[in-house]
């Protein structure tokens, strides 16, 4: 995403002198804020965007003990825990197969949309497929127990089968083994087996290519520049502004004249988060002693 300085992608909003800190006395600052509206080069899934300003960032000779920090960040909570590509090891995790004797006998296949769910809205999406398939909305039920962070399936009729053992699979995510579960009894409650993990993103990592370091995680350092912790509610706007910047080194920017950046956000595991076409926005800080 490389925008224009004459586009607000990329706008260069202050340099002030501050006043002293632990890190840097006497230091001149610098303030830009970056989107991924009107930028270039923006990826597909929106986690990605290239900027290049009119008026490059020039950080004097003389400068000394230069660092950056992130000063603010505005990105909606809705990236996407089921959908293709979206389950462990990258492979899909929206797909529901069931076999029933109610009805029009057989098995069927559901494919949920790309969304960001809880086991309520898996549930209530499912409701709606059983009876466009001519069977009981509650044919099958998901739930949950909080005490153990277990997934349930509920069984109404004797005899019918949730199909977990397919690839793709919402069981994967939902803690069920890859296997069949045939109902004993009528209203038959299963449990998964391990801890359903519908957070797929609990952190969003901005980093980029600003400085070739940034802020270390575990022992690699990627040009991190902040993490974003998800704070709100699904479908809502994380407006951050952290309690104590989290500043990082960036002694490179020293002597240089530099314009071009490229901007990423990803979860903690360095995974891409999808912005389901919404914007996100972020506002740094370079401040350097003289």
């Amino acid at each position: 995403m490389l925008a224009k300085m004459v586009s607000p992608t990329a706008t260069p909003l202050a340099m002030t002198n501050a006043p002293a800190s632990a890190h840097v006395s006497a230091k001149v600052s610098q303030t830009f804020s970056f989107t991924s509206a009107g930028a270039d080069n923006v990826s597909a899934d929106g986690t990605s965007f290239e900027v290049t300003l009119q008026r490059p960032i020039m950080i004097p000779n003389d400068a000394v003990a230069c660092e950056v920090g992130v000063i603010s960040a505005s990105i909606w909570n809705n990236s996407p825990n089921i959908g293709p590509d979206l389950g462990a090891g990258g492979i899909d995790n929206n797909l529901f197969r069931y076999t029933t004797s109610t009805g029009t006998p057989g098995t069927y296949n559901i494919t949920f949309p790309t969304g960001l769910y809880s086991l309520a809205a898996l549930s209530s999406y499912l409701s709606g497929q059983f009876v466009n398939n001519g069977h009981a909305s509650n044919l099958f039920t998901l739930s949950g127990q909080a005490a153990t962070g277990l997934a349930t399936v509920t069984i109404l009729t004797l005899g019918d089968t949730v199909r977990f053992e397919q690839v793709g699979s919402v069981g994967s995510i939902l803690g069920f083994p890859a296997a069949v579960i045939t109902s004993a009894i009528a209203n038959e409650v299963t449990y998964g087996t391990t801890i359903a993990t519908l957070n797929r993103n609990n952190t969003y990592l901005i980093s980029g290519t600003l400085v070739s370091g940034g802020i270390p995680t575990n022992s690699t350092s990627r040009g991190l520049l902040a993490a974003i912790p998800i704070a709100s509610v699904p479908g809502s706007q994380i407006n951050y502004t952290p309690p104590n910047i989290q500043w990082t080194p960036a002694m490179e920017l020293i002597g240089q004249n530099k314009n071009q950046f490229s901007f990423r956000l990803t979860n903690e595991r360095n995974e891409a988060t999808p912005t389901a076409n919404e914007t996100w926005s972020f506002t740094l800080m370079l401040r350097y002693k003289r």
